[in-house]
């Protein structure tokens, strides 16, 4: 048995048809492909423009969180210079008060061994609406006479201002130290050179009297 052969313009076409079908396969294939990078290049820069957005937002969120640390970091800085100037001008106050006191004191003490030597007595006074009163009297100012004193009022205006109202004996010298009380404001001083003046005085009296005695 003898077999058909096809005929060659048969097989012709079948060729052709083939390769017309193997170049559009090729093509789909080509233009799947290029489709598929387009795609794959849009995804890759949407995935870049991602990664920005996603960087720019995390330098945002840490420069934030830098600025918030930069201003807790600088109130505690505040807070802590407000402190030390607290506690230096406590201890500045603590120092003035402990030499205050230790003035107060040591004024205190003088003041007291003053008294008892020289016969000192200070007596305040009311008031009467004009400033402050007290009486000073020196006693033992005379030891054949101690129980001789000289006395006077001094007054203390509203002002700061030093008077006498009231003097026994009567003594000249007393407006010149008055007026240089005023002047210095040094009332230990004052009292000083008080005692000393009132001490001649009495003395003066106690000599007039002994010689018209005689």
């Amino acid at each position: 048995m003898l077999l058909c052969s096809k005929p060659p313009s048969v097989t012709m076409d079948v060729q052709r048809d083939h390769s017309i079908e193997s170049a559009q396969n090729q093509k789909l294939i080509e233009e799947k492909i290029k489709e598929t990078k387009e795609r794959i290049s849009n995804y890759e820069k949407k995935l870049m423009d991602a990664k920005y957005f996603l960087t720019l937002q995390r330098k945002e969120a840490l420069k934030q969180h830098y600025d918030l640390r930069n201003s807790q970091l600088e109130s505690l800085k505040q807070r802590k210079n407000r402190l030390k100037e607290m506690l230096a001008r406590k201890r500045t106050e603590e120092g003035n008060n402990r030499k205050e006191n230790l003035q107060e004191d040591i004024a205190r003490v003088e003041m007291h061994a003053y008294m008892s030597l020289t016969g000192l007595q200070i007596e305040p006074l009311s008031e009467d609406g004009n400033g402050d009163k007290m009486k000073i009297t020196f006693r033992e100012l005379n030891a054949v006479r101690p129980k001789k004193s000289f006395s006077f009022i001094l007054c203390i205006s509203e002002t700061g201002q030093y008077s006498v109202s009231r003097y026994i004996p009567d003594a000249f010298f007393i407006q010149p130290q008055i007026d240089e009380l005023n002047k210095h404001r040094d009332l230990y001083a004052f009292l000083l050179k008080m005692r000393h003046l009132s001490f001649v005085l009495v003395l003066l009296v106690y000599l007039s009297l002994k010689h018209h005695h005689q």
